[in-house]
């Protein structure tokens, strides 16, 4: 009984040990948010892309973290999370100019 204490306990500080991004990656949500974005990117617009990564980021994603997962630098990332802050009427005209465009 004493084992299972200390084994429980080891997996613990092993966990412990991890980084936020690697421990909330143990979330099956967060797996699945993750592939979505990495399969999804290109038919996503910009602002879709932010308010995702945002998203991900309230689970204990960092910003790193998701570059790596994702495949694309953190300064883009950190540009798709200002991108999605902002105004409404900015938005607009970012999500009409990327229609455009396709």
């Amino acid at each position: 009984m004493s084992e299972g204490k200390k084994i429980a306990r080891t997996q613990l500080t092993k966990l412990g040990n991890k980084t936020a991004h690697f421990r909330a990656k143990l979330n099956p949500e967060v797996k699945v948010l993750i592939g979505m974005l990495r399969n999804g990117r290109a038919t996503l617009g910009p602002v879709e892309l932010g308010q995702r990564i945002k998203n991900l980021i309230s689970f204990g994603c960092s910003r790193r973290g998701l570059a790596e997962d994702i495949g694309v630098s953190p300064t883009s990332i950190r540009r798709y999370i200002e991108i999605s802050g902002l105004p409404e009427k900015e938005l607009k005209a970012i999500r009409l100019s990327t229609m455009r465009a396709c």
